[in-house]
């Protein structure tokens, strides 16, 4: 984890907390997911269903899983950074959203 700098705490879920953080060699703004469960081994970290199915998943509607960490215990994943989801999206808005932009979002 050092080769990342840390930004801003984004949100913090009942798996685990979101932080904005930059990569210091590229300059990268990533998003790291850490993981509230202890983890003691790496085998026990890649059968979980989240890394297996971001690992084979490559899709331009799907965040994007750069590298697993896993450090003293906590697992950690790093995803390309995105400004807003699909939810801040519907529970921002004034008015109800065009027919072609629900299309979209479904498919």
């Amino acid at each position: 984890m050092e080769k990342y700098k840390k930004i801003k705490n984004i949100g913090d879920g009942t798996y685990g907390s979101v932080i904005k953080c930059q990569n210091i060699k590229t300059g990268e703004i990533v998003a790291i997911k850490k993981m509230k469960q202890d983890y003691r081994s790496w085998n026990s970290c890649i059968a979980l269903k989240e890394i297996s199915s971001l690992i084979k998943l490559a899709h331009p509607n799907i965040v994007r899983l750069y590298e697993v960490i896993l450090e003293k215990s906590k697992l950690h994943f790093v995803f390309e950074y995105l400004d807003l989801n699909v939810y801040q999206v519907m529970k921002d808005r004034n008015k109800l959203l065009p027919e072609h932009t629900i299309r979209n979002i479904m498919f």
